[in-house]
């Protein structure tokens, strides 16, 4: 029989998924917003908004999610997902297995990605590596023989709250000085507007600041912005600061950097391979290799199908 799987994304702002046949072929793709993030009935709805769409394309033996924060994977909880507030210790697993009575798997978002670059990208052939994702925030996934580790919570490689700075910027999390607070895109639009407010100059001087975000600030920087160009400096040193504790920690093969912002790697490139350089032990650093995902924001969905694929064929993990 030919397993056919569904891979969903259940993001913030949008709702993705793909259906995907166990060869990796993408049979079909759709999308929707996600809705008041609030509203259990809203985001649910457009959620099976997405799986009927796919659905009626292709049909599917199984089905995978990804979703932001911590998941337990085993009773198929998600505990909390930053911008969907109802989904608190919520069984979104269970509930969409039991509205289409296809078995269903859950996972934190992060690591489908990081199951996409495994088998699709560039984790391919490559037993040890570790995926960072920079984007409105920062987060981690390590690979380990070919496998996700996991920590006994579920919650390895959570990366972006590292604590960088003792003193630095409040995290969401609660902490101080986390890498996300940072480094991520909300941080690199925080810094450009506390300097501003400063009375620091810059091309997008004359934008509200409801209109300034972390790609208008790239396109600055690419066009000469001295404070674009800053504060994209300041992102990649805290990146390449990151990536050695990971190194010295972990002796990867390969650090793959995913997410939104790794559209502006340009920006970032030579910074964070320098102060990768300046602060890794010479051994391990020529080991590994730091490299562009080359999935975009299709990792998640690719990885999550083949989750759920490879739960309906375990011998084809």
């Amino acid at each position: 029989m030919s397993l056919v799987g569904l891979g969903i994304d259940v993001g913030g702002t949008k709702i993705k998924g793909i259906c995907m046949d166990e060869e990796g072929r993408v049979l079909a793709e759709a999308n929707v917003a996600t809705g008041n993030g609030s509203c259990e009935e809203e985001v649910l709805g457009n959620l099976f908004t997405v799986i009927d769409t796919l659905l009626n394309a292709g049909g599917a033996t199984s089905i995978g999610i990804g979703c932001a924060g911590p998941v337990d994977p085993i009773l198929q909880i998600a505990a909390v997902a930053p911008n969907i507030a109802f989904l608190r210790n919520y069984p979104l697993g269970r509930v969409v297995e039991g509205r289409y009575g296809i078995p269903t798997r859950i996972e934190n978002d992060v690591k489908v990605a990081a199951l996409g670059e495994l088998y699709f990208g560039q984790g391919m052939r490559v037993q040890d590596f570790v995926l960072v994702t920079l984007g409105t925030g920062i987060g981690g996934t390590i690979v380990h023989e070919g496998k996700l580790l996991r920590g006994v919570g579920n919650a390895a490689g959570e990366i972006g709250h590292l604590t960088l700075e003792r003193f630095g910027p409040q995290c969401g999390c609660g902490k101080q000085g986390c890498y996300e607070a940072l480094a991520s895109g909300t941080a690199i639009r925080r810094s450009f507007l506390y300097a501003l407010g400063r009375g620091r100059h810059s091309k997008l001087s004359i934008l509200p600041s409801e209109e300034i975000d972390a790609v208008k600030i790239a396109e600055a920087a690419r066009e000469g912005d001295r404070l674009a160009i800053e504060v994209f400096e300041v992102s990649a040193f805290y990146t390449g600061l990151a990536l050695s504790y990971l190194v010295g920690l972990l002796n990867p093969q390969r650090i793959i950097i995913g997410g939104g912002m790794s559209a502006a790697l340009d920006l970032m490139w030579e910074k964070i391979q320098d102060t990768l350089t300046l602060h890794t032990m010479d051994y391990p650093l020529r080991q590994v290799e730091v490299v562009p995902s080359g999935l975009g924001n299709r990792a998640g969905v690719l990885g999550a199908a083949m989750m759920s694929i490879r739960t309906i064929r375990p011998e084809n993990r």
